[in-house]
């Protein structure tokens, strides 16, 4: 295992993570084609953005059509590698159907390859002299398990997640959190004792959430790395 200390003190570093972390299709990392007189689906791949991206051809040609039977359901093709091209054909089994080469093209489009499925991005901002992602999505598990990232200091605003991950008493002081930062943002000052006397919804109950409402799960992910001597900000979340 390598130092810790580059991926929070060094840009590319805390890229390579956010790359681990962000959810990326197929169609990111070479060319698809739909060729319809041999009825299959042809991608070729880019090699030197795999290589930019540290992800090899052998994990993309494993993942690919493994995630597309196991996460979109999609079971009734073959595949043909071949990595001296760079290539991968995916052949629907019924080959008579122009739908059903289409239903696959668009699952091999869409198939995500590399990263988490359930972050749509990652931005990458540098504060207080380190380097922090801030994802649109959460999946506190998998995140956990990236190299790189801090789990200690890494937050999430979806608070049933929180519960399930880290238990029902994180998952409360996150709503503690919640409402003292929004409370504050609104210029409405208050004492944390203030806040915890409220009478708490247990986290993943439906009434937690509004009639109608669609939540945007975010994650702060923070980085490893030893801090530099001397105090350094790293922001609230």
């Amino acid at each position: 295992r390598e130092a810790q200390d580059d991926w929070a003190f060094n840009r590319d570093r805390a890229r390579e993570v956010s790359w681990q972390i962000e959810a990326a299709p197929l169609h990111e990392f070479g060319d698809i084609t739909i060729d319809m007189e041999k009825m299959q689906i042809l991608v070729l791949l880019n090699k030197s953005v795999c290589d930019r991206r540290k992800i090899g051809l052998e994990e993309i040609f494993e993942a690919a059509p493994k995630k597309i039977r196991e996460k979109r359901h999609f079971r009734d093709f073959d595949t043909e590698e071949d990595v001296k091209k760079a290539s991968i054909a995916f052949i629907p089994k019924n080959r008579e159907s122009y739908q059903n080469l289409f239903q696959l093209a668009e699952h091999v489009r869409n198939v995500i390859v590399q990263g988490i499925d359930d972050i749509e991005r990652v931005v990458v901002r540098k504060e207080g002299g380190e380097y922090i992602l801030y994802t649109e999505g959460s999946n506190l598990k998998d995140v956990f398990e990236v190299e790189g990232v801090d789990t200690s200091r890494t937050r999430s605003n979806n608070i049933s997640e929180i519960a399930d991950v880290l238990g029902i008493e994180a998952g409360r002081n996150a709503i503690i959190q919640e409402a003292l930062s929004t409370l504050n943002e609104q210029g409405i000052g208050v004492e944390l004792h203030d806040v915890r006397s409220v009478r708490m919804t247990a986290p993943g109950s439906s009434s937690n959430r509004s009639a109608g409402s669609k939540a945007l799960f975010c994650q702060r992910a923070v980085l490893a790395g030893r801090r530099p001597s001397g105090p350094v900000s790293a922001g609230s979340a």
